[in-house]
């Protein structure tokens, strides 16, 4: 796959891949806060909420994920882990969410407009 993108399908998918990998820590993070919260998707969604996840980030999550990635994204070979520390009165827990990627794409796959876009069969 990396070879078959031209330099703007890779900055596309650059793009895709570092937003992603930012709010899968948000999404994991706030879920695990035990605060309900209700937010309205969006049809059309603008560069803050990516995945028609329209949740406000909190900039410590960010920041600390930023300063994990250390300026590199997620690629294959390099994974991104997130664990959280849960405490109970028994017991510590770390559950642990990963994120990788695969070096193969379907075939026809394609980048557009910053979306990965793969044909599924009908």
């Amino acid at each position: 796959m990396e070879t078959d993108l031209n330099s703007q399908d890779r900055k596309d998918l650059d793009k895709f891949i570092k937003f992603f990998a930012l709010k899968t820590v948000q999404v994991i993070v706030q879920a695990r806060l035990g605060e309900k919260i209700c937010t309205r998707s969006s049809s059309s969604p603008t560069g803050s909420d990516w995945f028609n996840l329209a949740i406000k980030d909190i900039p410590e999550v960010t920041h600390e994920a930023k300063k994990a990635l250390a300026g590199q994204l997620p690629a294959v070979g390099r994974s991104m882990c997130v664990e959280i520390s849960l405490k109970t009165s028994e017991v510590r827990l770390w559950p642990g969410w990963c994120l990788h990627l695969e070096l193969k794409a379907p075939p026809l796959s394609r980048i557009h407009f910053s979306v990965l876009f793969l044909p599924f069969p009908l």
